[in-house]
């Protein structure tokens, strides 16, 4: 049979959670519900893959919450600013990007939010095209977003504004 995992699961998805930026009490909340014998049981091939793998999905977040009756934008937005933040987006636009594609049915849905929270989850950095996708779906300005990710990489490496001006 199927021992009772919760008490070495609850802990370790609240601290994965935590590290992907969902704040404690909500990550404690969640965990709780994720660790439940039946949630394990049901859910045990996507847990892996989320929570020790790195590897999940938007769909694998999407359907454990609905297991749980969990709202899933407590799991995505964080992950998503994540995202925006590993790829030097300026943390207002990246919380801007967060908070509407993690209600944002058809960027739920998008290839590009699904790369996103799929690098964020495997700690790696998503690409840029898929942040051009995802602004395009938000109704967000990706032009004008980039140019602040460039002012920021050129102060950061040194670069005077106006040196930066005549690239």
């Amino acid at each position: 049979g199927l021992y009772d995992l919760s008490g070495v699961m609850d802990p370790m998805l609240q601290s994965i959670m935590i590290t992907w930026g969902v704040p404690s009490d909500l990550a404690k909340s969640s965990a709780n519900k994720f660790a439940q014998t039946s949630v394990i049981s049901e859910f045990g091939e996507v847990l892996t893959r989320l929570f020790l793998q790195g590897s999940g999905s938007v769909r694998d977040l999407l359907a454990l919450c609905a297991a749980v009756d969990l709202n899933p934008a407590i799991l995505l937005s964080p992950l998503i600013y994540a995202g925006c933040i590993k790829s030097n987006l300026p943390s207002e636009d990246a919380q801007e990007i967060a908070d509407k594609a993690a209600v944002s049915e058809s960027a739920m849905s998008s290839e590009a939010l699904n790369n996103i929270v799929g690098a964020s989850i495997g700690d790696k950095k998503p690409h840029v095209n898929d942040f051009m996708v995802l602004c395009q779906l938000l109704d967000i300005d990706f032009v004008t977003l980039m140019q602040q990710v460039i002012e920021f990489y050129f102060s950061s490496q040194g670069v005077s504004e106006h040196e930066a001006d005549s690239f």
